[in-house]
């Protein structure tokens, strides 16, 4: 069974317009009326009084945790240059989740408050975003996510990126994808695990595929009900993707953000539904549904200029 959910989410709010941190009429600066928003209008009253002060951390302040969610503020004179940032991993969204559900507020309809605060003055950036999809199988059924055909699918050739390499074994594979196998030793057993990453750090996306159910077990931590396997397939997006997954999450419904976000598996045909694709990608799209790829010799086919490009290659 495959299941899908947002693993990770970091975003920065400031002012729209840099405003020096002077008190206004009411005796409030800048950087108190965006703590007040925070607090009241996004609901965060409750959960930032439960918080605890962490000291400084890197570029902010301070940093202020509670649950796996962490608040991160500058200096009061820093605040319309830096803005303030808050920072949910995995366990601190579930928690989050649950929290929302006291106000009787679901996380998407949070979402859209968060966002609309860019029409009171506000700028909101969205640095990180994380989608996982889980293909959990229990009491030994197939998979739909399988690290080995990801594997054969890039010593075939079918799939390849510029990725930063983390190993040095094998040139071909080298050339190709980057990965990662990692070796622990737990309670007596030998667990081997495989990771395998398309996009560089720096990309404003990557995919991920990896073995959860070994890293759980390296982990020590407890497995779904009768779990035989759990791969998972992870997105990471960064700057103006992870924007644009965020609004898309907002503005379409629940089947069509499933359709968007699980393209990287399904037709193509499903693609011409979005208006957030790049140009370059939406070009590929169409080729690929107008074009009879079967027919095709050998060879490569300008589809935008140099800039999409599709290599037809034949294997004997």
């Amino acid at each position: 069974m495959t299941e899908a959910r947002f693993d990770y989410l970091r975003f920065t709010i400031k002012p729209e317009h840099e405003l020096p941190n002077e008190p206004d009429e009411s005796g409030k600066t800048p950087y108190d009326h965006c703590m007040s928003t925070l607090k009241c209008t996004l609901l965060l009253g409750d959960l930032f009084s439960k918080m605890v002060d962490c000291g400084r951390c890197l570029h902010y302040d301070r940093r202020l945790s509670y649950e796996n969610v962490s608040l991160k503020v500058p200096t009061p004179d820093r605040y319309s240059e830096q803005g303030i940032c808050l920072e949910f991993s995995s366990h601190g969204l579930d928690y989050f989740n649950s929290y929302l559900d006291s106000y009787g507020v679901s996380f998407k309809t949070w979402c859209g408050m968060l966002r609309a605060l860019c029409f009171r003055g506000y700028a909101i950036s969205i640095t990180r975003l994380d989608y996982a999809m889980d293909d959990i199988c229990r009491n030994g059924e197939n998979t739909t996510i399988s690290l080995r055909r990801v594997v054969n699918a890039i010593q075939d050739g079918n799939l390849c990126c510029k990725a930063r390499v983390w190993s040095d074994q094998g040139d071909d594979f080298r050339k190709l994808f980057s990965y990662k196998a990692s070796k622990k030793r737990r309670n007596g057993e030998e667990l081997e695990g495989l990771t395998v990453q398309l996009g560089a750090r720096q990309s404003e996306q990557i995919c991920r595929f990896y073995d959860k159910f070994t890293e759980q077990k390296m982990k020590g931590n407890e497995l779904p009900e009768a779990c035989t396997a759990w791969t998972r397939c992870e997105f990471e997006y960064k700057g103006g993707n992870a924007m644009s997954v965020f609004n898309a999450y907002i503005d379409y419904s629940d089947k069509e953000f499933a359709e968007y976000m699980t393209m990287f598996f399904s037709n193509v045909s499903i693609a011409e539904k979005y208006n957030y694709l790049e140009e370059k990608f939406t070009c590929a799209y169409k080729w690929l549904a107008e074009t009879d790829i079967k027919s095709l010799a050998a060879g490569s086919y300008p589809i935008m200029g140099d800039t999409v490009v599709a290599n037809v290659q034949e294997y004997t």
